[in-house]
């Protein structure tokens, strides 16, 4: 038989933890909002067809790659 062993979990993890996670959910938070927002209320309001929700979401994700590739831990990181 084993012994299971307690490990001590401080505050500074407990942090990290909880700001990655609270990362990961405001990166998602955009697409979800512009896909409820989009079908009934903006698509009747501008006349647009559900098809002009790709050409925004591209424009969308490429938005996000362009700040991720301007940002300095990335921008300055040399490949090859």
């Amino acid at each position: 038989m084993t012994a299971i062993t307690k490990t001590k979990i401080n505050r500074a993890d407990l942090l990290m933890v909880g700001i990655a996670y609270a990362g990961f959910i405001a990166l998602g938070i955009p697409g979800t909002l512009l896909n409820i927002a989009w079908s009934p209320y903006m698509r009747e309001t501008f006349g647009l067809p559900l098809d002009s929700l790709g050409l925004l979401l591209i424009a969308s994700t490429a938005g996000y790659f362009f700040a991720s590739g301007s940002s300095t831990a990335w921008g300055s990181a040399r490949c090859c």
